[in-house]
């Protein structure tokens, strides 16, 4: 038979307390743990819900007609979890739009999701398919030009699709990005040289031969003076190529006399 062993009524208490704090400390935990899950299958119940749907969406940027391909491009849906909404995916299908540079998106809380599009500016025109094609700056393929379109002609045939960017055109847009006002009055068409570099075709039949597209600044003087301070009858071209030593060349034929 086992005898009893006599516990300290002090070692007794103190373990009590002991088991009574442990359990308190669970208890908490406990209680924290279930108000953690309750707050984050409420905000997700209530990120699913209709009070943070998406209500509408803004488009700026562009016009009506082009906002139209934006929110189809978008493919953002009134009634779409507003905190779900991939917004890089949104802008990456936005700028897959051949006119399109770039777009950001915006979630606007409660509602709205907003969508700001840079468009591509055309500068010039290219041939195409029997039509014209649109460049930006950089050479980016933006679209069909429509009718009556003023932009300078850049006659190097394009094959690229839209989107895509027409690198034999970009020597002769360094030009047309270099020409002032009063000089792309003068020129009809914009050409690459056989010989290399890049030629304008002017008013009245002469040609301009600008060479590689450096010191632009340097070689558009030069052609002004010769423009605006020379008589061009029967100058049939002008060559900058090097801008200190302009040349004019004139046609013999043409300064024969009538009869």
């Amino acid at each position: 038979m086992t005898a009893a062993v006599a516990i300290d009524p002090r070692l007794r208490a103190r373990r009590t307390a002991v088991l009574r704090a442990e359990g308190r400390r669970r208890l908490r935990i406990l209680i924290l743990t279930l108000a953690v899950m309750g707050g984050l299958v409420g905000a997700w119940a209530v990120s699913r819900s209709p009070l943070l749907d998406v209500d509408r969406v803004t488009i700026s940027g562009v016009d009506a007609a082009d906002a139209a391909l934006v929110r189809q491009a978008a493919g953002v849906a009134e009634g779409e979890p507003l905190l779900g909404l991939d917004s890089t995916a949104i802008e990456r299908a936005v700028s897959g739009l051949a006119w399109v540079a770039g777009a950001r998106v915006h979630r606007d809380w409660p509602g709205t999701v907003s969508i700001e599009v840079v468009p591509r500016v055309p500068v010039a025109v290219v041939p195409s398919g029997g039509g014209l094609a649109l460049l930006d700056a950089d050479g980016y393929v933006i679209g069909p030009a429509p009718l009556g379109v003023d932009l300078p002609l850049i006659a190097v045939e394009l094959d690229e699709e839209p989107g895509a960017v027409h690198t034999d055109a970009v020597g002769a847009l360094a030009v047309v990005a270099a020409l002032p006002d009063d000089l792309e009055t003068w020129v009809t068409a914009i050409v690459n040289l056989a010989s290399g570099g890049v030629g304008l075709e002017l008013v009245g039949g002469a040609s301009a031969i600008m060479g590689e597209p450096v010191r632009l600044d340097s070689k558009v003087t030069a052609l002004r003076s010769v423009l605006f301070g020379v008589d061009l009858t029967c100058v049939s071209t002008i060559d900058v190529t090097m801008a200190d030593l302009t040349t004019v060349t004139r046609d013999q034929l043409c300064l024969l006399p009538a009869g």
